[in-house]
């Protein structure tokens, strides 16, 4: 079923701005579920960067003293 809505540009832009507050390009089309994931998803990214370097810079203090 094609349905087509008269919505002036004023009030399609006045819903975005409201239902989006995020300035981030294409980010108001991923849902709820997916914004979570998306940012779960860097904060374990960063996480496990920060435990490969800690495990990195303790291997090498490690075989420095030997």
């Amino acid at each position: 079923m094609n349905t087509t809505f008269n919505v002036t540009p004023a009030l399609r832009g006045a819903s975005n701005a409201t239902a989006c507050v995020v300035q981030i390009i294409g980010w108001c089309s991923f849902s709820d579920g997916e914004q979570t994931g998306i940012i779960l998803g860097f904060i374990a990214l960063g996480l496990l960067g920060c435990c490969c370097y800690c495990a990195s810079v303790k291997e090498e203090k490690f075989n420095i003293y030997r």
